[in-house]
């Protein structure tokens, strides 16, 4: 389902194909010098828990939808972090020291043929500094004993994952069958593969206690063991800061830059001294969202040939069922842009800030420049998808009908329209939607509750220019709406489990929910309606790090099944003051494909769990 709504619309790339080569400090392609601007898409083999409840590989859309938009965006060039990290989680590459799965290769297959497809190359690292859900260099030391996870990472760690023959070989074991793995896609070995356009040997590594000499050993084995493997790829260095001893390596192609904040005088320092090397120079990541300072930092980037390209951090797409995908690491980019998302302490609360639409123009210019091309005007984006259209009588929505829509590549706002005649129409314009505010279902405060009711929604360019409209969406569905100001639409609960009306104001101004007390046991509260099609719920937390509920669905109220984290969409909401609680909406659509005749669905808390977890509002829409 998720591939069939972006099949027809997939950008097919005209750009020559061949190796990225260097001579000297500049990178080329077929015979030319090459010069790119691009993103980091770090999700795109392995997905974490922004927009899921878990980890889980990312789907097909959401990998279309990534590719298209940085292709709108000019990008030529995807560094793509869990292509290469993906260690120590069942869904990884190498789950386990020498368990190597092929159902995660063929994921991180699916986004390098994609990335053919729109012309992409794609920069590939292959161990991390961070202790973060994809992976790390703590993956190898803790397997073979030679660390701890309470003390990785660390200097004391970093060393023996650089020095240890036994982890030295483990990971060269690891890098063997990334580059190769034949793509199950194309037929292409990685490392045949001229849309790779060069492994990075980690990302920002740190030195050990055997300092800079130590590090750059390192590098040289690493280095070596993948030129061995093959040549035609470019060879980036993984370290977090300029490392004086990798400018003389034989087998070391580009240098790479990180710049936290952004610096024109400080890039300049460094690149002048890689160019001096004869290497080439690629700022791997950036931080984009400075408006005073990010011109000049692009401009002096385009007039500086001695950097090859630059990749900010980073680029989150279109989410499966509404929205975007939220990360709130600060950086995150929504094209054609909505609003800064400023973090907290863990990103506690999440609030709105400044509008950074004009930063995100100023990328798109900066891409174009970089490939000596000229800014054409917005493509048109593609037919959006409803898919959830519930009426509520809500304490905190209010009183309509709330539609939910996968959005569409380049959409800077949405036409949302009316029917009571049918499918044809006509159609009456409800409202013109923007994009920034799709982050929440949008209410209809004039519809009416069907069954002569449809939907259509078209997505709009920032220039205005319409795509096709969605499928029209009939309103068959009725909707159990539980705003949870007492406990009795709940057909069972445990003792546990009671309302909480105290503190609204830090609960987004919803006056009651229920509340889950800390226990050593289980507590559930369940809900039934015959052949329940969607369930949504909206959850309060003390930490957005801390997501205790889970969520079951039964035919018969006894024997229950888990519904799996794919098939959870969990999107953060912004707050609005600083006391508010973390709040989600947790969206499960088509609950019959996950279980056939399920009439019951309920959360729990698990035992043993502590802190603030509350259900504020659950929404179930049945025939």
């Amino acid at each position: 389902m998720l591939i069939a709504g972006v099949a027809a619309v997939i950008f097919v790339s005209t750009r020559p194909p061949g190796f990225v080569t260097r001579s000297g400090h500049t990178l080329m392609l077929n015979g030319r010098p090459f010069r790119f601007s691009g993103t980091n898409i770090y999700w795109g083999g392995l997905d974490d828990s922004s927009g899921r409840a878990g980890i889980n590989y990312p789907t097909p859309f959401r990998v279309q939808s990534g590719l298209q938009t940085a292709a709108d965006m000019g990008e030529t060039v995807i560094r793509c972090q869990t292509c290469g990290i993906s260690t120590g989680t069942p869904l990884s590459v190498e789950p386990y020291l020498g368990d190597f799965s092929q159902a995660a290769l063929e994921h991180i297959d699916y986004f390098i043929a994609q990335a053919q497809r729109y012309g992409m190359k794609v920069v590939i690292p292959l161990t991390d500094n961070y202790a973060y859900y994809l992976g790390s260099y703590c993956d190898f030391t803790n397997w073979l004993g030679l660390s701890r996870a309470s003390d990785c990472p660390s200097p004391a760690a970093a060393t023996a994952f650089y020095t240890s023959p036994r982890a030295i070989a483990a990971f060269e074991q690891y890098i063997g069958v990334l580059l190769n793995h034949v793509n199950h896609y194309t037929g292409v070995p990685n490392k045949d593969n001229p849309v790779i356009m060069a492994w990075e040997t980690g990302n920002e590594m740190t030195y050990g206690t055997g300092g800079a000499a130590q590090f750059t050993r390192w590098t040289a084995t690493i280095a070596a063991y993948i030129k061995s493997q093959h040549t035609g790829q470019l060879l980036m260095d993984g370290a977090a800061a300029l490392d004086p001893g990798d400018l003389a390596l034989r087998d070391v192609d580009i240098i790479d830059l990180h710049c936290y904040p952004i610096s024109t005088p400080e890039l300049n320092a460094s690149a002048s001294r890689v160019a001096a090397a004869g290497k080439a120079t690629v700022v791997g990541e950036f931080g984009w969202n400075d408006p005073s300072e990010l011109e000049p930092f692009l401009t002096d980037i385009q007039q500086t040939p001695s950097i090859a390209g630059d990749m900010y951090w980073d680029l989150e797409p279109q989410n499966d069922f509404f929205g975007y995908v939220e990360h709130y690491d600060g950086y995150q980019l929504h094209y054609p842009g909505d609003d800064f998302d400023v973090n907290g302490d863990r990103g506690e609360p999440v609030l709105t800030g400044a509008g950074d639409t004009a930063q995100v123009t100023e990328l798109r210019s900066h891409a174009y420049a970089m490939s000596g091309e000229p800014v054409p005007g917005y493509a048109v984006p593609p037919a959006p998808v409803i898919t959830n259209v519930e009426h509520v009588a809500s304490d905190t929505a209010g009183t309509g009908n709330l539609l939910e829509w996968r959005g569409s590549p380049g959409a800077a706002s949405y036409l949302v329209r009316r029917s009571v005649s049918g499918a044809r129409g006509p159609w009456t314009t409800v409202a013109r939607v923007s994009a920034a505010a799709t982050a929440t279902p949008f209410l209809d405060r004039g519809g009416g509750t069907g069954p002569d009711l449809w939907y259509q929604v078209t997505a709009l360019s920032p220039a205005g220019a319409a795509g096709p409209a969605s499928s029209p969406f009939r309103v068959v569905s009725r909707t159990l709406d539980d705003n949870l100001n007492n406990l009795s639409i709940a057909v069972s609960h445990d003792a546990g489990v009671t309302l909480d009306t105290s503190r609204g104001n830090q609960y987004d101004d919803d006056p009651s929910r229920a509340a889950f007390a800390p226990s050593s046991t289980e507590q559930e509260i369940t809900w039934k309606e015959a052949g329940l099609e969607d369930f949504e719920a909206i959850a309060y937390y003390d930490s957005a790090s801390d997501e205790p509920f889970t969520f079951e669905v039964s035919v018969n109220d006894q024997a229950w099944s888990e519904v799996p984290a794919a098939d959870i969409q969990a999107d953060q909401l912004a707050g609005t003051v600083p006391l508010d609680r973390i709040s989600y909406i947790y969206t499960v659509d088509n609950v019959q494909r996950i279980l056939g005749g399920a009439s019951y669905v309920r959360i729990l808390r698990d035992g043993g769990d502590t802190g603030v977890a509350e259900i504020g509002e659950v929404r179930i829409t049945y025939p």
